[in-house]
């Protein structure tokens, strides 16, 4: 599983990302997925946990793992973590990755960039020198599309571009270009490093399955409302993200509507790791191997999240208050909630706690 920090929905194709635009032409894209949430926090855990972010409190006051990373260890999985931003911050070490130990929790170097590199250094050499007989699952969280870090010495495919940003210059008049193609070109760097991933793989593909996707997404003033970078609404622009999954045999498999991070989890843990239990129990996900539909999805957090229903997107603040929103982000002032999908959205918050 590749996860790139920030990485938007139209910010895969053969000249951002050609090695894993290729990849993707062996198995599966999803174009119509979404995040979990617009920052990264809330967006691994819907991705690790197939549950809403309002749960990470909880889940952090027991630190609680995640059913999926149970599983694996339960069948003897070799699991390897491989971060380039520090997993203390947001505390992964205390959620999603608290069963693992030892666990990596940072990677060395000065810049993202730079970390990301140690991050695909140290997850070669722990590559070859597995256990070849026992089954592996590895993440590599990469960074340079956050923060906007591209090695000095590295070509910049995408001009006009900055060196670096300026994130105090950023108002409604900034004109996005140079800005956009530094982020471009360091998305494709990240590219570079997953071509590298996938060269070292490329003799076990055939019993590989690898998941390649973003924790949210970034906006440049796309709708011209003057929001720069995530978590500050729930537009598409900061929740919709690429998903790719090449999984041997299953290619024209899944399902093909909008999908969501949420489902990743009951994918996996049905489809590779052989569990009946419905999803339900464990997520509000659905296997992609045998979902119906996707009727609404929940964005956020506890006090500040959204609910997402077809076209129209409901923003809730912690004191109740609402507005809903079309795909363009241009709020209906007369529109109304859907309530049925709504009550159910509103379930989905609050049946995992225990009673």
């Amino acid at each position: 599983m590749l996860v790139f920090d920030t990485w938007r929905n139209d910010m895969m194709n053969t000249k951002v990302t050609p090695a894993i635009t290729r990849l993707a032409a062996q198995g599966s894209i999803f174009p119509r997925h979404y995040s979990g949430s617009n920052n990264t926090r809330h967006g691994l855990f819907s991705l690790f946990y197939g549950l809403p972010g309002h749960y990470w409190q909880a889940v952090l006051n027991v630190q609680k793992s995640p059913v999926l990373i149970d599983v694996l260890q339960q069948q003897a999985y070799q699991i390897g973590i491989f971060s380039s931003a520090k997993l203390t911050s947001p505390e992964f070490d205390q959620t999603i990755f608290s069963a693992i130990q030892p666990l990596r929790r940072r990677s060395e170097g000065r810049t993202p960039s730079e970390r990301d590199l140690d991050t695909t250094r140290d997850f070669s050499s722990w590559y070859q020198n597995k256990n070849k007989k026992r089954p592996y699952f590895a993440f590599l969280f990469y960074d340079a599309a956050h923060g906007l870090s591209v090695p000095k010495d590295y070509p910049k495919v995408f001009q006009p571009s900055l060196d670096y940003a300026n994130y105090m210059a950023l108002d409604d008049d900034y004109d996005p270009r140079a800005l956009l193609n530094l982020y471009k070109n360091a998305v494709h760097y990240l590219d570079q490093q997953v071509a590298q991933i996938l060269r070292l793989v490329n003799k076990d593909l055939a019993n590989t399955i690898i998941i390649i996707t973003g924790d949210h997404g970034r906006e440049f003033n796309d709708n011209g409302k003057g929001y720069w970078g995530h978590n500050s609404n729930y537009s598409d622009y900061q929740t919709r993200v690429p998903l790719v999954i090449y999984w041997p045999g299953y290619r024209d498999n899944f399902f093909s509507g909008e999908t969501s991070h949420y489902d990743i989890a009951p994918t996996l843990l049905s489809g590779a790791l052989g569990c009946e239990n419905a999803a339900w129990d464990y997520s509000v996900g659905q296997s992609l191997f045998d979902k119906n539909s996707q009727d609404y999805i929940i964005f956020g957090r506890s006090g500040n999240y959204a609910i997402k229903i077809g076209e129209q997107l409901n923003e809730i603040d912690r004191f109740g208050n609402f507005s809903i929103y079309d795909s363009q982000y241009r709020e209906l002032q007369d529109a109304k909630l859907k309530t049925s999908q709504t009550l159910m959205a509103l379930e989905d918050l609050r049946r995992f706690y225990k009673q």
